[in-house]
């Protein structure tokens, strides 16, 4: 599922192809890390049903971004997305496009703290406020040229803005049959979430690790269990620094700790002060004793087991393994240096 989810009004989409320009460009966003369905290539898939792709895609994300225009709330899908944000409690970022002011707020937004997007202080703040939930370290110098060229472009897009068009009876009717088709989606997605609270006081029942694996089993389907699974490392890896990170990966996977760079020494030895690590005549290795090692340690054994198993047997299907090769072009090995890269924030500076 993808992190960022951007809901907007199809004909508000030059402005926010040049809006999401500026996001994945100045925070480094990926292309499986946002969906917006106006982009080639990240919207919807050809002979896929419209409303399953959607609820599928604003289930679990982590942040919506709401494009509100007058465009927006003379959308009914667009209100159903914004319905099933607000029902599942999904953090929202609502994004006001001018002529839109606060006092045109309607439903749900009525009082809710919104941005607009022809501020640039504004901007920066949804820039932090994204930094913040998705654990992101973009540089500072490459969000501020992609937001100024984004400030010079907005007049024009704004002036190329297509102003809200009324619609017929018949059309009207078409689209009703829409929005209920819509309404009865969201009510599955809410039973899903009914499961997926129950799987939460599963969890919270658990006694080791052990029977989390379990739990996770039970509720997800193998890329499910996967990202989830990740997930779980790159947040116990958040709490260390990047090089204890580092040699965490080579003790594990029983690589040598090295080579190291004069500059990399300097970290080693905070990380020793720290007593992440233990420091011998150049020889290191990890504090296994150390509490926010051994919680890493339990989150990337628990990717370990889903991926070659207690028996050096994997505990996901072919189809997983197939798909992964597909797009990341590498099996899926606990030891490779570029799953860890890719998927448990290896790389200097990015989780």
């Amino acid at each position: 599922m993808s992190k960022v989810f951007i809901s907007h009004a199809a004909n508000d989409k030059p402005l926010v192809d040049a809006f999401f320009d500026l996001l994945q460009t100045g925070l480094g966003l990926s292309d499986r890390e946002a969906f917006c369905s106006s982009l080639e290539g990240m919207g919807i898939p050809s002979g896929v049903n419209f409303a399953d792709y959607i609820k599928g895609q604003i289930k679990n994300p982590e942040v919506v971004l709401i494009v509100l225009s007058p465009q927006y709330y003379d959308s009914l899908f667009c209100l159903c997305e914004l319905g099933a944000s607000w029902a599942l409690s999904t953090a929202m970022i609502p994004i006001l496009v001018p002529p839109m002011d606060h006092q045109d707020l309607k439903a749900v937004l009525q009082g809710v703290q919104v941005r607009k997007i022809d501020r640039e202080s504004d901007l920066a703040e949804v820039r932090d406020e994204l930094v913040k939930m998705l654990g992101l370290a973009p540089p500072t110098a490459r969000w501020d040229a992609k937001c100024k060229q984004f400030q010079k472009k907005l007049p024009t897009l704004l002036a190329e803005q297509k102003p809200p068009t009324k619609i017929d009876y018949k059309k009207h009717i078409e689209l009703q049959a829409k929005y209920d088709g819509s309404v009865a989606e969201l009510e599955k997605a809410l039973d899903e979430a009914g499961e997926l609270k129950q799987q939460i006081a599963d969890l919270k029942a658990c006694k080791d690790k052990e029977q989390v694996a379990e739990v996770v089993a039970k509720y997800s389907d193998d890329w499910e269990r996967f990202e989830g699974l990740c997930e779980a490392a790159r947040r116990a890896l958040r709490e260390l620094p990047w090089i204890a990170r580092k040699i965490l990966y080579q003790t594990l996977n029983n690589f040598d700790p090295g080579p190291f760079d004069d500059h990399e020494w300097d970290q080693i030895q905070e990380a020793a002060q720290d007593h992440y690590l233990f420091v011998d005549d150049r020889r290191i290795k990890i504090n296994h004793d150390d509490p926010t090692i051994s919680n890493a340690e339990d989150a990337l054994d628990l990717v370990r087991r889903f991926l070659q198993g207690d028996s050096e047997e994997p505990e996901y299907g072919e189809d997983f393994e197939g798909e992964y090769i597909r797009q990341y072009r590498h099996e899926p090995v606990f030891s490779s240096q570029r799953l860890w890269e890719r998927h448990l924030g290896l790389r200097k500076g990015r989780l």
